[in-house]
């Protein structure tokens, strides 16, 4: 049975990784300089694609991040015993050691993402090419960025708000500006302060992002951040730091937009597949446009049994006897069965699809404000 131990051993890791300031050093000699890089509206840009981009890597929203609460919730069980991945995070045994802890590269790129956006909020004010509605929507998404890093960062290396009155217990360390690897290292904040921070970030993205333009040439808009996905980001922290009367105001505001339909349910396990026609569904408010790459495996590959290196976690029993029978979430229209050593296993359907037809993830959506105001 899995016990609260992996909880203390998160807490030191970040207590332990928190003073290398690696993350967040001056650029090497053979870089380009920040001074360069924010030179033109281009440059800047450059910058919150790459921002973007970091939430795309493995360790991050592409397989390892995206994996943590379904292993140690229990949702997900797995269908062979050789060589698991995240073994280490299901059994609760990771050290401080990086070869036997799941979350290690995860830190990296997530601070690696917040110094990303603290160049932003240091120079694209000063941009020559760049007019004032251009460099307010880059400062609301770099906002943007640094509080969801934040927010993921300690949500996995912190106990949950509550754990302590007014949470004062330790969380993570805020990193707010940048600094270099011969500075000393920031205390870590308590998580009360590191909520107050990510609260404030998002508001002020709010504040912007209500008098900026779109400043990104392709795609589709919601796949890049908005103010009403800013808005959709503030009711989850506020709903984690027990702000329900804040929450509920939010949640209803961004409900009352009316811009985004729930999907029905007869259309429900159809959103969920990619096709040529069906590339994102009319609920989502923010979703990571998939890497069309040929063999860049794609978050679904943890659960497709036809993939022989990473499909192999199953949904567990407990999460399949959560579905009421017709539930269309359930076995017979959103799982696949498959059995390994004659053993039948089910597997969510979400996201099976890779290279061309690998499916968006779908961060924020309006049925999870809806239940935040429930």
């Amino acid at each position: 049975m899995k016990t609260t131990y992996q909880l203390c051993i998160i807490v030191l890791l970040a207590l332990a990784l928190q003073g290398c300031n690696k993350f967040l050093e001056t650029e090497s000699g053979n870089r380009l300089s920040v001074d360069q890089i924010f030179a033109d509206f281009e440059g800047a840009r450059t910058t919150l694609i790459g921002c973007y981009d970091n939430l795309k890597e493995a360790s991050y929203y592409q397989r390892n991040f995206g994996l943590y609460a379904d292993l140690v919730g229990g949702n997900i069980q797995y269908s062979r015993s050789n060589d698991p991945f995240m073994l280490n995070a299901y059994n609760f045994t990771n050290t401080n050691l990086s070869t036997q802890n799941d979350m290690t590269d995860f830190y990296k790129i997530a601070y690696n993402t917040i110094y990303r956006a603290n160049n932003i909020l240091a120079f694209a004010g000063k941009i020559p090419d760049a007019n004032t509605a251009q460099k307010n929507r880059m400062l609301a998404d770099a906002y943007m960025f640094r509080a969801m890093a934040h927010f993921d960062l300690v949500r996995v290396f912190a106990q949950p708000y509550i754990f302590t009155p007014n949470a004062q217990h330790p969380g993570i360390a805020l990193r707010t500006q940048n600094t270099t690897g011969s500075e000393a290292a920031v205390p870590v904040n308590t998580v009360a302060e590191v909520y107050q921070k990510i609260t404030s970030d998002l508001d002020s993205a709010l504040t912007l992002y209500g008098s900026s333009t779109p400043i990104y040439a392709g795609g589709n808009a919601r796949s890049y951040f908005s103010n009403e996905a800013a808005q959709a980001l503030l009711c989850r922290v506020l709903l984690y730091s027990t702000n329900y009367v804040r929450a509920e105001q939010l949640a209803t505001e961004l409900i009352n937009t009316n811009s985004y339909p729930l999907v029905s349910n007869a259309a429900y396990a159809q959103s969920w597949a990619r096709t040529a026609s069906v590339s994102i569904d009319q609920e989502t408010i923010f979703y990571l446009d998939a890497r069309i790459v040929v063999n860049q495996a794609s978050f679904g590959d943890n659960f497709n049994p036809l993939n022989r290196t990473f499909g192999y976690m199953a949904s567990s029993s407990s999460l399949l006897e959560a579905f009421a029978p017709g539930d269309v979430r359930g076995q017979a229209t959103m799982q696949v069965q498959s059995s390994t050593n004659n053993i039948p296993f089910f597997y969510t359907q979400k996201y099976q699809g890779r290279n061309e037809t690998a499916n968006h993830q779908k961060l924020f959506r309006i049925s999870e404000v809806h239940l935040a105001r429930a």
